[in-house]
């Protein structure tokens, strides 16, 4: 799609040189989630763990038959009634669509262990398989697994209701835009000592309940002098604690993740696009938002008579055409034009152009050489 060779981008710059490529606001989610994932470990190999846990029970019915039947007897010794959870595979494309995923694995997390912990014991199982099974089982042994997960939970949910917005057919980009930044104070909000702290005592819970190990911190240790470029006399930093070095990693992810959704939704070549929608928009009330105007102008001011003079009257008239075609006021009966919404009349703007053939063929002109495409 974004090739620079043969890619749909490249055949339509081919065609227009001055248009615009940007991904859809979706997909940037999904790119700002990878990146996060990709960067932070407990992030990345907490979704692995989900992943492999999922693929490897789901393959076989057998395994599936053995962790329904845990499942099972765990809802009966809890007693609250609840239908065992499943384990749910990640979806490979949407990094918004992963909690799920992620709480089914939390939910069930005794059943699972218990199921690798007899999948490790079983003979009959693969030796390559039964050696990853046993890597998985050691891990779930580990409270680290768990934080791991409410960790996860904790950040991916908010973007999913974010995705899930996103994903709305009168969503508009400005209103994309606006959501990306609810979503960002959002983060700003989870990044406290205090939300930390109650994710890591639920975690504390959870190891006592289930009998999990206890995190171990690693210490850092110098490289040999022989392995350096330059010789320092530094000293590697170490953690007072396995909390201190858990909650660097919790507000490194947080702030990669705002960093990330900054960068994506605030890109120059969007900001040319939500200009060119304000000012449609804008003209729907009568009132041609003159700062947008101009912005387009100085990206596309050549392909305007008189510097957009022409454009701008054009859009003046855009209320009256609307409203003669829809039949809601007519020239010379008297009376203000009706008011009109700009999210709700974005519809009508694209229906009436379809009607009007001169006002579609100068809109159909305007949009290519604004060049509104979007990926």
């Amino acid at each position: 799609m974004s090739g620079c060779i043969k890619g749909v981008r490249k055949l339509i710059s081919v065609k227009q040189p001055m248009s615009v490529y940007v991904h859809c606001s979706n997909h940037a989610l999904d790119l700002a989630l990878q990146e996060t994932a990709r960067e932070v470990p407990i992030i990345r190999d907490a979704l692995q763990t989900v992943r492999d846990m999922a693929n490897i029970v789901r393959e076989s019915s057998k395994r599936q038959k053995l962790f329904e039947s845990l499942a099972g007897v765990a809802a009966e010794a809890t007693g609250d009634g609840s239908k065992p959870t499943r384990l749910q595979t990640l979806c490979p494309t949407r990094w918004a669509v992963r909690c799920k995923a992620i709480d089914a694995l939390r939910k069930s997390y005794k059943p699972t262990r218990d199921t690798f912990a007899s999948l490790a014991q079983d003979r009959s199982v693969r030796p390559d398989s039964r050696s990853k099974i046993e890597g998985l089982h050691r891990a779930l042994l580990s409270v680290d697994t768990y934080l791991g997960l409410l960790i996860c939970s904790a950040i991916f949910g908010p973007c999913e209701e974010l995705a899930i917005s996103l994903q709305s057919k009168t969503m508009s980009l400005s209103a994309a835009v606006n959501a990306a930044k609810v979503l960002q104070r959002t983060l700003t909000s989870m990044r406290s000592d205090e939300k930390f702290t109650a994710i890591y005592a639920d975690a504390q819970r959870i190891k006592e309940q289930l009998g999990l190990d206890e995190s171990v911190s690693h210490r850092r240790r110098k490289p040999l002098v022989r392995y350096e470029l330059i010789a320092s006399t530094e000293v590697p930093y170490n953690f007072p604690s396995h909390l201190d070095m858990v909650r660097k990693a919790y507000f490194e992810a947080i702030d990669m993740l705002h960093a990330t959704i900054e960068a994506r939704f605030s890109h120059p070549r969007l900001q040319q696009l939500l200009a060119a929608e304000k000012l449609l928009l804008s003209s729907v009330t009568g009132d041609v938002d003159e700062e947008s105007l101009e912005m387009l102008m100085e990206v596309y001011g050549s392909d305007f008579h008189s510097k957009g003079a022409r454009l701008k009257a054009q859009l003046t008239m855009l209320p009256q055409l609307i409203a003669l075609h829809s039949g809601g006021y007519r020239a010379g009966l008297g009376g203000p034009c009706p008011p009109y919404k700009p999210m709700s009349g974005r519809r009508k703007i694209v229906a009436t152009a379809h009607h009007m053939s001169h006002f579609k063929a100068k809109m159909h002109q305007i949009r290519f050489r604004l060049g509104l495409v979007v990926f």
